[in-house]
């Protein structure tokens, strides 16, 4: 394979068909795939290292910036709800739209989905997430239950208000895009607006913020924040196949790679936990990939066990 390709392609400065015509080279063979690798890795050392040199051995408090768009993915239509393996491609199969009430969808870990609920509204589920919903015919409400984390487009509709209901906070809306991150099993929570407005009302209905486009709100030390955004920032890569960590410890950090990748990660290292990083790496290349690039500053090692186990010392 041509260097100037293939660090290229490790790059994301290729066309679509320089992109094919590599990820053709790679799977040819496990030499190949060790090649790629070792450009990637490197390329991802060099990149973090020259971003964020003075605090990446600052530990508990040190944030290690990685910056890199991983190429981007051929991606194949679907009409109403999208199952995505994580492979070297995703694959993608179509089953029927939900418009019966009481319906719960669950994403395995490992995998993600895409689906159309009876008004309309087109929503994106990522690894390890539930979403809960009655039919909206009847209703003078849309109403929908989220565990984990999910993208919604949601269809206009001035008479039927649209209400996202998390752990911590409710998400009304009337029509608009955002994603919400809320995974009952840790700290972390997130609402990133792309366009419209919403609201993020608590438990009891009383309305706690307003976001407008480009802007998030999130929890910190216990309160809840806001802060702008590009419609490019980490709170939407996810749906592109990207992993992505906004200042996360790595704790938080090693529970979406059990999620996203269906392993367990056992930790016999404490001390690497409380280290905190954001970077963005691309969720073709694998666990052990990103293991590697994480290993070259945080100095853990880690073992390969049966049953899908992953030890770090």
């Amino acid at each position: 394979m041509n260097t100037d390709l293939l660090q290229r392609y490790v790059a994301g400065d290729v066309s679509e068909k320089e992109a094919l015509e590599v990820a053709k080279w790679i799977a040819e063979s496990d030499e190949h795939l060790r090649e790629y690798r070792s450009v990637r890795k490197l390329q991802d050392v060099l990149l973090w290292r020259n971003e964020a040199e003075n605090v990446l051995y600052k530990k508990s408090s040190s944030t290690a910036s990685l910056k890199y768009w991983g190429v981007r993915l051929l991606r194949v239509a679907a009409v109403v709800l999208v199952v995505f393996s994580i492979t070297y491609w995703w694959t993608r199969r179509e089953i029927r739209q939900y418009s019966a009430p009481q319906q719960s969808i669950h994403t395995p870990n490992g995998q993600r989905a895409e689906l159309i609920l009876a008004d309309g509204t087109r929503v994106w589920l990522n690894s390890n997430t539930t979403l809960r919903y009655n039919d909206f015919t009847s209703a003078n409400i849309r109403e929908v239950e989220l565990n984990g984390e999910g993208y919604f487009s949601v269809a206009k509709n001035p008479d039927k208000p649209f209400i996202v209901r998390t752990n911590r906070y409710h998400i009304k809306v009337l029509g608009t895009e955002f994603n919400v991150s809320a995974y009952a099993s840790t700290s972390v929570w997130s609402a990133s607006l792309v366009r419209g407005k919403i609201d993020i009302d608590a438990a009891d209905g009383s309305r706690l913020m307003e976001l407008e486009p480009n802007t998030e709100a999130y929890l910190e030390n216990g309160n809840l924040m806001k802060r702008g955004l590009n419609a490019s920032e980490s709170a939407f890569k996810w749906r592109k196949g990207q992993i992505c960590f906004d200042n996360q410890s790595m704790q938080n950090i090693i529970r979406k790679l059990e999620s996203s990748y269906d392993v367990r990660i056992i930790v016999h290292n404490k001390n690497i936990l409380q280290s905190r990083y954001t970077g963005t790496f691309s969720v073709r290349d694998g666990v052990s990939h990103i293991l590697d690039v994480l290993s070259t500053y945080e100095h853990f090692s880690y073992t390969l066990e049966k049953d899908n186990r992953i030890i770090i010392n």
